[in-house]
Parts: structure tokens; C-alpha cells; sequence
């Protein structure tokens, strides 16, 4: 959940824009004041206003049976987060054989309908032979 804390930048932001003009959990983060990439995190605790560029992701399922076979993706998270972020897609694993509409750079936002912690996710994933993802790719710019 976005903070809606009316004492936060975020929280009073969001309460002065419409609706779809809010930042939302899931938004893509492309730059903070021209900086890119994790390097723009701390541009958010930098004093007065700050130029934010987002993206809006495009959600979809899809669906892999693991049929014996090892997922497959090369995943990779932060502990305070709530996806997982798709850094590779092995040939021989599951997600390839099930012909999975999966990429690098997709983060999964569920599992079997389950979102939580990275944590949450990863059990969702060793204890199920088939699994529904919800993934969230952005579209072509």
C-alpha cells in the first residue's frame, strides 16, 4: 500500500492530484530528479520538491506446472518488498517447458493469488506443483 499519511511527501502528493495521477504500489520508478536506477532512492530524502518519472505496468497470469522440474527463474528480491523480480529464466526449468509468457525485468506480484512479503511468495512457490502468477511487465515505451 502507497503511504496516504497526509505528514509524508507521498501522503500529501497523492492528496492533492487525482486519482490517476497518484502513485500507486506496483508503479515503475524510472527517475528521481534525471537520476536512474538505485541511485534514485536517495534522491527521495533530499529536502523540497522532487521530479518523479513513472511507469504503469501492464498486469497479467499465466500459469506453470513444474511437473518434476525446477521452476526455473533466476529470482532476486529486497526483504522489505512485495514482488519478486524475474532476473533469469532458465532453459531447462519449469517456467520454460510450461511455454510461460515470462522475461527478465517481470516482477511476480502473487502466487496462486497469495501476495505478501518475498518471503510469502517464495513458500507459495516451493510448495505447489502448479502455479497461477500474477505478473507485472511493463509495456514497450
Amino acid at each position: 500500500k502507497v503511504d496516504d499519511n497526509p505528514n509524508t511527501t507521498v501522503g500529501r502528493y497523492n492528496a492533492s492530484v487525482p486519482e490517476d495521477l497518484q502513485l500507486r504500489v506496483g508503479d515503475y520508478v524510472r527517475s528521481v530528479d534525471g537520476v536512474t536506477g538505485r541511485a534514485a532512492v536517495h534522491q527521495f530524502a533530499c529536502p523540497g520538491e522532487v521530479r518523479i518519472v513513472i511507469r504503469r505496468p501492464t498486469p497479467f497470469m499465466v500459469r506453470v506446472s513444474k511437473d518434476g522440474l525446477p521452476l526455473g527463474l533466476v529470482l532476486r528480491f529486497d526483504t522489505l518488498g512485495s514482488s519478486l523480480f524475474v532476473k533469469g529464466v532458465e532453459h531447462s526449468g519449469a517456467a520454460a517447458a510450461s511455454k510461460a509468457d515470462i522475461n527478465v525485468g517481470d516482477r511476480i506480484l502473487s502466487v496462486n493469488g497469495v501476495r505478501g512479503s518475498p518471503a510469502v511468495l517464495m513458500e507459495q512457490l516451493k510448495t505447489h506443483n502448479a502455479v497461477e502468477l500474477e505478473i507485472s511487465r511493463l509495456a514497450p515505451a
